[in-house]
């Protein structure tokens, strides 16, 4: 009986560990779809779209997103699967530290060219104060490589929450909910430690802050 009881007492574990790891995966994926639906690219579309239809009309809004799409949004994700596939980078996050310089610095200059081609070819765009800033947020973002991994999916996450928020649209109410789950998911994933999603959040915040009010 008690060889019995042993036996069984040893096989609980090894019982619930297909359990236990049926759930982490679950929660990876899971954190893994936050990540995507809440990309900074996605962000950078629902804050054009939404805040732009405050300046511009509907049919207007399709030249401004596919300013960006082709001149940021293009090169940057070409950066990210050439690097992925060649197995420079773990990741098209660029998780590793020492692969953040090169994402951010593309980012940067990509939005540095946008801005240039705004002020000599459509100097009343609404988008170039949000250019600037965000280019000035990543410019942050880069300096601050040094010390820390501060994380983007935040930043433009508290940009588009904070500018949609002060602009009285519901969607950045929405925003506001989604950026506990997006904290979450990055950590599930292992992409950040906890103060640098702080980090971002805050460098997020103040650039929607300056672009709403300045």
């Amino acid at each position: 009986m008690a060889e019995k009881q042993v036996l069984t007492a040893g096989q609980t574990p090894c019982n619930m560990q297909p359990n236990h790891m049926s759930t982490t995966t679950l929660m990876t994926s899971i954190a893994k779809w936050v990540s995507i639906v809440a990309h900074p690219f996605v962000m950078v579309a629902i804050m054009i779209a939404v805040a732009g239809s405050h300046f511009a009309s509907d049919t207007e809004l399709l030249y401004p997103l596919l300013l960006v799409l082709a001149i940021v949004l293009v090169p940057t994700s070409i950066l990210m699967f050439v690097q992925v596939r060649r197995k420079r980078w773990s990741n098209t996050d660029a998780s590793n530290i020492s692969e953040r310089p090169l994402l951010l610095m593309v980012i940067l200059f990509a939005l540095m060219v946008l801005l240039g081609f705004l002020v000599l070819k459509d100097p009343h765009s609404f988008l170039i104060k949000g250019v600037f800033i965000s280019g000035l947020m990543v410019f942050i973002a880069l300096v601050g490589t040094r010390w820390a991994k501060i994380s983007i999916h935040m930043a433009f996450a508290g940009l588009a929450c904070t500018l949609l928020c002060i602009l009285g649209s519901i969607v950045g109410y929405f925003l506001l909910a989604v950026i506990p789950v997006l904290a979450w998911s990055r950590i599930t994933l292992k992409r950040h430690r906890p103060h640098e999603l702080i980090l971002g959040l805050a460098l997020g915040v103040i650039a929607g802050i300056a672009l709403g009010y300045g």
